[in-house]
């Protein structure tokens, strides 16, 4: 898979070529990352090939000119994007049709010919998950053929031009959590491949569901409420190192007053409030992973000190991390007695 970055204004390019390392059909536990030239920006692009007939492209970056990536042809035509922050207009040769997605937002998109390029805006903060599928593995899954679902479901429902058909919906929540996972997974093994591949099919059920009660192609999300969902996108991405209110004011194009006045109206809490709950909520997760310690939850999560992490923990759930660890030692060696009792 070739990609290259142009500059808008000068037509210079650079090209991020993953083809000598992962293939379109790549074979189990593939890993492709690179980091973008400083004179671009700085951030990553991450491939993961999990099994054969599907890709992960990972991206977070920043760019400091706005930019178009031109990508070649893949024999992966099935893909699901999760965009968590950042805007971007794209385009697929053959298709008559200017395509916008932006935070909060997810895509699916089938087609046979999938070269086309995407713009993006200079200081814009990218954070996505792709999908890219090919049809005989969501198949797999299922005794109808691929082309007939196709016809008879999707085609008749969706925003189709020929052989291409295109719809979007909202985020589910929580994608923040799943991408940091997926980063924080190397694929050295099997038990990595199958983490990675389980969620990623997790993402593709939750899109698929959507597919019933999907918005005509091109409606567009209320204001308020895309920007409630960028918010959250941004907030999910980045606990570690979160930006202030300010600072996700400016991010999501609004004033401090109205974003903290709309989140609380549509989310019934206030932003640090949502971030907290995030962390929370991360936490049990790590606090569940005994290769975590508690200065290693503490720093994952942002909080310059451990003890800082403890009192909040405390706060929140009425009990120390350490204690909620105990707890969760305890609950699974009493299961474990219960399981030898049985046999």
């Amino acid at each position: 898979m070739l990609m290259q970055l142009k500059d808008i204004s000068s037509g210079a390019a650079s090209a991020v070529d993953f083809g000598s390392r992962s293939s379109n059909q790549g074979a189990l536990g593939q890993v492709s990352s690179i980091s973008l030239p400083a004179e671009l920006g700085e951030g990553y692009v991450r491939v993961i090939s999990p099994r054969q007939g599907m890709l992960l492209v990972m991206e977070n970056y920043r760019l400091k000119k706005s930019m178009r990536m031109v990508n070649t042809d893949t024999t992966l035509p099935m893909g699901f994007s999760f965009c968590l922050s950042g805007r971007m207009r794209w385009s697929i040769s053959g298709v008559n049709q200017k395509f916008s997605t932006q935070g909060g937002q997810c895509d699916l998109v089938f087609t046979r010919k999938s070269a086309g390029e995407t713009q993006y805006l200079a200081d814009e903060p990218i954070v996505m998950l792709n999908i890219l599928l090919c049809p005989s593995l969501l198949q797999s899954f299922s005794d109808k053929s691929f082309e007939g679902y196709l016809q008879g479901e999707l085609m008749p429902r969706l925003s189709h031009e020929k052989e291409f058909i295109y719809t979007r919906t909202r985020i589910p929540g929580g994608l923040g959590r799943i991408f940091q996972q997926l980063v924080n997974r190397s694929c050295r093994n099997l038990s990595d491949s199958l983490f990675v591949l389980g969620k990623s099919l997790e993402l593709v059920s939750f899109q698929m569901e959507q597919l019933d009660d999907a918005p005509q192609s091109g409606a567009p999300l209320s204001f308020e409420s895309d920007m409630v969902l960028q918010a959250k996108a941004i907030l999910d991405s980045h606990m570690q190192e979160p930006p202030t209110l300010a600072g996700l004011a400016r991010m999501l194009g609004t004033n401090q007053t109205k974003l903290k006045k709309t989140f609380a109206a549509q989310c019934g809490t206030t932003v640090y409030g949502y971030l907290t709950a995030c962390r929370m909520e991360r936490a049990c997760e790590l606090l569940a992973d005994d290769n975590f310690t508690m200065a290693r939850i503490a720093s994952e999560l942002g909080f310059a000190e451990r003890t800082h992490f403890s009192r909040a923990f405390s706060r929140y759930f009425g009990m120390p991390p350490s204690q909620y660890r105990l707890n969760l030692i305890q609950g699974r060696e009493a299961a474990w007695l219960e399981q030898a009792k049985a046999r």
